[in-house]
């Protein structure tokens, strides 16, 4: 698959969470009140708020390498590959500290969606990393054809 094709993929992966992520930080900082009813606070805001921070970052480099002409994919590629290791660091920690340490069990704990809303995020964050991963692991094929064309035209004209 052409880099071209995984940069679309992880933009419809980060449109979603883009969405999902700034549904859930406009309600909480607008209507003051979490959706979800399960908002996890990291130095005084709500972490939906640096997922949808981290989301916007995904959604720009995303586009930018696939719809820009002058850019250069490999390296939108790897910006994603950043911001999606920063994203499973962090919604990492906060899935795994309020599925295992937040005082409840898992069947015990009454979450609107089955599991945390950060978790949600962290299947995003993951998605766009390996897809980044195997974007960056092929290897671009040297256009081989275009110069054969030219010198076979040449070729002719002699």
């Amino acid at each position: 698959m052409e880099r071209i094709k995984y940069l679309r993929i992880m933009f419809v992966l980060a449109v979603m969470g883009f969405l999902f992520a700034g549904y859930l930080s406009a309600s909480r900082l607008i209507a003051k009140s979490c959706p979800l009813h399960e908002c996890a606070i990291f130095l005084g805001l709500p972490t939906c708020v640096y997922g949808f921070s981290l989301f916007t970052l995904l959604l720009i480099f995303s586009a930018i390498g696939s719809f820009c002409k002058k850019a250069r994919p490999i390296c939108m590629t790897r910006a994603n590959l950043v911001v999606s290791l920063i994203g499973i660091l962090f919604a990492g920690y906060f899935t795994i500290k309020e599925i295992f340490f937040s005082g409840c069990t898992l069947w015990d704990c009454k979450y609107a969606l089955g599991l945390p809303s950060c978790s949600y995020g962290l299947v995003f964050f993951i998605a766009i990393f390996v897809l980044s991963t195997m974007s960056l692991s092929r290897k671009d094929e040297p256009a081989k054809a275009a110069p054969a064309k030219k010198n076979a035209k040449k070729a002719k004209k002699r």
